[in-house]
């Protein structure tokens, strides 16, 4: 199950109940404010569970991949974007998640990925050494660049257009301004 906490007060808000195990868990905004409106969980089966916040059953539970789900992120303007060990990025909507607004794939496992500051773009890093930058209006590649090896994570430099690219051995910085 997933654990909701206050931490200030040290209570326990919300449990959210699975029957297969959760691989992450990401908060949602609403798409007009920034509330939190829904938290949603990705498990070993591929399916995204998400609840709107105070709520004990699930307002929607949908099958996102064929693997497990590795990621989940709050997405632009309160879709939800899960990554998962098929190769495949999907951002859906909330209120629509029978077909993904925008899929994006790797030639092997996506391992991480992060949005740029104003979330016109989502950034991916895989096991095939490559780095995609795709744009979230239509999901269409706006660059690839490759890096030295299987690419694990991929941080945002704050107030710029870089991110930072870990491997088994090193951290490479990429400009990605040239592509936008």
């Amino acid at each position: 199950g997933v654990f909701i906490w206050d931490l200030q007060r040290g209570t326990l808000i919300q449990q959210l109940s699975l029957s297969d195990p959760a691989r992450c868990v990401t908060f949602i905004d609403s798409a007009t404010s920034a509330t939190v409106t829904h938290v949603a969980v990705g498990d070993d089966l591929g399916v995204i569970h998400c609840w709107e916040l105070l709520h004990e059953t699930p307002t929607s539970v949908f099958t996102a991949h064929d693997e497990s789900i590795t990621q989940l992120l709050a997405g632009p303007d309160g879709a939800i974007t899960s990554i998962g060990a098929d190769g495949e990025a999907h951002i859906w909507d909330l209120e629509s998640t029978e077909e993904p607004r925008i899929s994006v794939s790797h030639s092997s496992r996506i391992h991480d990925a992060t949005f740029l500051a104003d979330q016109r773009a989502l950034v991916t890093v895989g096991f095939d050494g490559m780095l995609g930058l795709w744009s979230t209006e239509t999901g269409l590649l706006l660059g690839w660049y490759r890096v030295p090896s299987a690419g694990y994570c991929v941080t945002l430099v704050p107030g710029s257009t870089n991110v930072a690219v870990s491997t088994a051995t090193q951290i490479e910085l990429i400009d990605l301004s040239e592509a936008l």
